[in-house]
């Protein structure tokens, strides 16, 4: 979430990954030294689970709070004033994690630890009430969230520039207060499939020489608690999504898909690639992100044609021989490119219909951080200028993209931070429908704070089955006398014990047409094999169906996770490939 003030009219440009401001003058023709954009944004991750998963009891959630100034100076007319930060944690579902109020960069760098107690410095946490407060900026004194509460006691001033730390290139402050929680591991607390609410919490700051609160509106997030299933092991069916070419975008001769993609809900606005585009907050639709149409991957570092001079120049990722390279940018096809700013926004949104009740599905996407060299350190160098200090491991991409994956505006998955590597990778997870449900709605939510980096392509977006396999005995083509019974089975796997209604078919058309045989079985008793979930189901084909006349005679079985999906042809699942054939 983020909210901008302009206080003039503002031109922004971005060029070699730096963002410069400039002021225009106004209708009345008054030229300002003094104007200032303000944005903030609220954000978390799962510390718990680094590389991606859902939440579970016991996880520890980071939440952070981010808020940027830009221009602006230390005169009281000129700047924020009484600003600060307050927020109750939901201790009926969360443990505060002592120690964890903290200032850090927009990349996770730790600036200022603070103390939990009412003392000298600028944060405090009553670990009672949940209450917390910062107290933020210049002239900033104690806190004591008792007796401040939301007010302006002790509260701070902001301006952009480079007097404060950490600064973003020099022209902007960005700060980022963060602490911890952990879930609940009581069930009578926190439950499975129950939601736990992070609430909103406020910056309150005024602008110039106002008297009046500006409140940055944060919304709360609801974090679904659900099993960490991982991806499908096994086979996954047809993809629910049918717009957007099955969430692949298509393919085509120009660079530039023009128009955009209905699934990219705003504020996202679509723009042509170039030199300074997509920028914060813009999105590209492209089979290659060059600035210049190159389709050069080896393209100097920097070059006038790469975006900023420093993106990637790479190919989208459907149907490529190597998944975690992707297509070269020599391809067609097209993927979606992010540039995320200060805000959660949604990436990607669609209400998925037709789906089966009580099923597992898949909702994944392959992401790729595209920009190694698009950090800022605290003091405002770049990666590409001199002095600047990397982040751990020398890393220098910046800010790391981190996506929410969401099932009806509830928080179900997140990626973890995506780290550069010159790679895509596959994100998701496995939801199951409730009885009844037949539809929901999925979206992809930027999760991580803007400045330098967080910029990402997206592509290949999912939502399937995770599908049964099967395995016939005696053989495919079994042989038999004349007249005599023949047992034949099916051994049936599936990544859970849901595929467990089950009936046989007989096709006497070599498979044009195929009709039940007997009456629906089930819930048949699975057992684990270590890997998969397993029964068998058995069929004893009569002495009256083995006659030279039934030769090339087929039999299958079909399964479905209930009854009514079993009697559903878009819902129950067989092997489309292999029957049993006399």
């Amino acid at each position: 979430m983020k909210k901008t003030l302009p206080v003039l009219f503002l031109l922004r440009l971005r060029n070699h990954g730096i963002t410069f401001i400039c002021f225009l003058v106004a209708a009345m023709g008054n030229l300002s030294a003094h104007g200032q954009t303000v944005t903030t944004g609220k954000s978390y991750i799962n510390i718990t689970r680094p590389n991606g998963g859902t939440f579970l009891p016991g996880d520890v959630i980071e939440i952070r709070a981010t808020i940027a100034v830009t221009g602006g100076n230390n005169t009281i007319a000129s700047r924020l004033n009484s600003v600060r930060y307050n927020d109750t944690l939901n201790l009926a579902k969360l443990d505060y994690v002592p120690g964890s109020l903290r200032m850090i960069s927009n990349e996770g760098r730790l600036q200022y630890a603070y103390t939990d107690n009412a003392d000298a410095d600028s944060a405090n946490i009553n670990t009672v009430t949940g209450q917390l407060r910062f107290n933020i900026g210049d002239n900033a004194g104690s806190s004591d969230v008792s007796s401040q509460g939301e007010g302006t006691v002790n509260s701070g001033r902001l301006w952009g520039g480079n007097y404060f730390r950490p600064s973003f290139f020099g022209n902007t402050c960005i700060r980022v207060y963060a602490y911890r929680v952990q879930i609940k591991t009581l069930a009578s607390a926190v439950a499975i499939d129950t939601t736990v609410i992070l609430r909103a919490g406020n910056f309150r700051y005024r602008m110039g020489s106002s008297t009046t609160d500006v409140l940055s509106g944060f919304s709360p997030y609801q974090v679904r608690i659900t099993p960490d299933y991982g991806l499908c092991t096994n086979a996954i069916g047809t993809n629910a999504i049918l717009g957007e070419f099955g969430g692949t975008f298509g393919s085509g001769l120009t660079q530039n898909r023009a128009g955009g993609s209905t699934f990219v809900p705003g504020p996202y606005t679509w723009v042509a690639f170039g030199a300074n585009s997509p920028n914060d907050n813009y999105y590209g639709l492209a089979n290659r992100t060059s600035a210049n149409g190159s389709s050069n991957p080896n393209a100097a570092m920097p070059s006038s044609a790469r975006v900023f001079t420093i993106w990637d120049i790479i190919g989208d990722h459907t149907g490529a021989s190597n998944p975690l390279a992707g297509n070269p940018p020599t391809g067609l096809g097209y993927a979606v490119i992010i540039n995320a700013s200060y805000e959660t926004n949604r990436a990607f949104t669609q209400n998925i219909t037709n789906l089966c009740e009580e099923t597992y599905y898949e909702f994944s996407a392959w992401f790729r951080n595209i920009c190694r060299r698009c950090g800022c350190d605290s003091t405002g160098k770049g990666a590409s200028n001199t002095g600047y200090v990397p982040a751990p491991g020398n890393d220098s991409s910046g800010v790391r993209p981190n996506l929410t994956f969401q099932i009806d505006g509830q928080d179900v998955y997140n990626t973890g931070n995506i780290a550069y590597t010159g790679q895509w990778v596959k994100k998701g997870f496995i939801f199951r429908t409730r009885p009844g449900q037949t539809s929901f709605t999925v979206t992809i939510r930027n999760n991580a704070p803007g400045g330098g980096g967080n910029d990402w392509a997206i592509d290949d977006i999912g939502v399937a089955t995770c599908m049964p396999s099967m395995q016939y005995s005696p053989s495919l083509t079994p042989s038999v006398c004349r007249g005599n019974a023949l047992t034949i089975t099916d051994t049936v796997r599936s990544f859970f014990p849901n595929y467990t209604y089950h009936r046989w078919q007989r096709s006497t058309d070599g498979g044009a047409s195929w009709f039940d045989i007997g009456s629906i079985l089930g819930p048949a008793t699975t057992i684990f094999n270590g890997l998969l979930y397993q029964y068998v189901s058995t069929y004893t084909v009569p002495p009256a169906n083995t006659t030279p006349a039934n030769s090339n005679d087929k039999y299958r079985v079909l399964v479905g996770t209930s009854i009514l999906n079993l009697l559903n042809l878009g819902c129950r699942a067989t092997d489309v490939t292999n029957a049993v054939t006399l």
